[in-house]
């Protein structure tokens, strides 16, 4: 190779380096990795700030990064980030402007980059549910929580992708009602479930600070379900900061009717009480007591393939330790009671009705969890009636319970 020969070598090999720089240096690839805050919690009473985490996968700096979020898909806020992002690192961005998440309900927070010379557009935009619970404290003078789902406030929250949970009556053809009232929590209460559904029902916050670390809960709760056997499923989590992290509630010694396939932990397949009968559950939730900022949620997960009636939860109910009733049998038989009138003040009759011929426990419970009645009734032919004096009893709320080894049935009973 002569010296001409070389000298155009050398150019076309800076020209190479310089085209393979410039390249380089427009080559840019910046993703969205985390959204850091806001985050759920309970009781948020302050503005938000949004802070998110930026990472630079290219080899080069970059700076002047056009940011922006979106808040329930609401205004375009759009901020400037001018610090430089070395390559190969990561940055925490603050918004200067804040958000208001005071109200208690779900929030979507989306965040994305607009930088003109980034080459990878699959990786700008990142979106996060937060969930701001209202808090409900329970101890001497708040002792259970019980919701219905026929009544306001709507403190419950439901989330997800391609979400089918609804408050409503149902009427599909297997959850054809409520357990009580006319509104129960199911997945779309007219039709069949989402393909590809994973999605939340929520409850509030509930402040336990009242309690001891070791104390543990009843959660009670009747349901109702016809879904994919094997395929989809249900399972109940909770969470003890406010709904950041979450863990599956397992089996206990004591648990209900908790998850026919015992291998995943996981309602499926269809109830086995038939169309139109709920029945009762009873989880139980430990290392939550101490604890401020404890919520449970209902997940619920399908495939894409056949979808059905879906899983309906009624009548939810926290008992602390205190009121923890031991049933030894998770063998469930239809039993049910009348209560007339109701309201009173007087006399109040109870008519049994009950495939089981065999004693039954009647308890009354007031609004504290206390019990001021516990009788044993017998069931002759499936049919027994009981007259039971109210007059001594103050004015409120009780909770009448029929325990036959097998089931619990609650109603309310109102005193005036």
């Amino acid at each position: 190779m002569n010296k001409n020969q070389i000298y155009s070598f050398r150019h076309f090999i800076t020209f190479i380096a310089i085209l393979l720089l410039s390249f380089n240096s427009t080559a840019i690839d910046l993703s969205v990795d985390s959204i850091l805050s806001p985050v759920s919690d309970c009781g948020i009473s302050t503005l938000s700030f949004v802070e998110v985490k930026i990472h630079n996968h290219d080899s080069v700096a970059v700076s002047n990064i056009p940011i922006s979020y979106r808040l329930n898909g609401g205004a375009t806020v759009t901020e400037i980030i001018t610090s430089s992002i070395l390559g190969g690192s990561s940055f925490n961005y603050t918004f200067t402007s804040t958000v208001n998440m005071q109200t208690h309900r779900v929030y979507e927070v989306q965040i994305y980059t607009a930088l003109i010379s980034d080459t990878n557009s699959l990786n700008d935009t990142l979106s996060k549910t937060v969930v701001n619970g209202y808090i409900h404290p329970l101890n001497f003078t708040n002792p259970f929580y019980f919701y219905d789902f026929d009544r306001p406030p709507i403190e419950w929250v439901t989330y997800g992708t391609n979400n089918s949970w609804e408050m409503e009556t149902p009427s599909t053809s297997y959850i054809s009602n409520a357990a009580t009232g006319s509104t129960a929590f199911v997945t779309n209460a007219t039709g069949n479930y989402n393909a590809n559904e994973l999605s939340y029902i929520e409850t509030p916050c509930f402040d336990l600070s009242f309690f001891d670390q070791t104390d543990y809960f009843d959660l009670i709760f009747e349901c109702l379900y016809r879904l994919e056997p094997d395929s989809d499923y249900v399972w109940i989590e909770q969470s003890v900061d406010g709904g950041n992290a979450w863990t599956k509630i397992l089996p206990k010694t004591l648990s209900i009717n908790v998850y026919n396939d015992t291998s995943l932990k996981a309602w499926t397949g269809i109830s086995n009480a038939g169309a139109g009968n709920f029945i009762p559950t009873m989880h139980i939730a430990d290392n939550i007591g101490g604890r401020s900022k404890v919520k449970f949620r209902f997940v619920f997960k399908s495939n894409g393939t056949v979808q059905d009636d879906g899983f309906a939860i009624d009548n939810f109910r926290i008992n602390p330790p205190y009121w923890i009733t031991n049933i030894e049998t998770n063998n469930f038989k239809h039993v049910d009671f009348n209560l007339h009138p109701n309201p009173s003040n007087q006399n109040i009759t109870i008519s049994f009705n009950s495939i089981e011929k065999e004693r039954h426990t009647l308890i009354i419970e007031n609004i504290k969890g206390q019990q001021v009645l516990k009788e044993s009734i017998p069931i002759q032919n499936g049919l027994a009636s009981k007259v039971i004096d109210v007059s001594q009893f103050k004015s409120g709320i009780y909770f009448v319970k029929v325990v036959n080894g097998s089931s619990i049935v609650t109603k309310k009973l109102v005193v005036n």
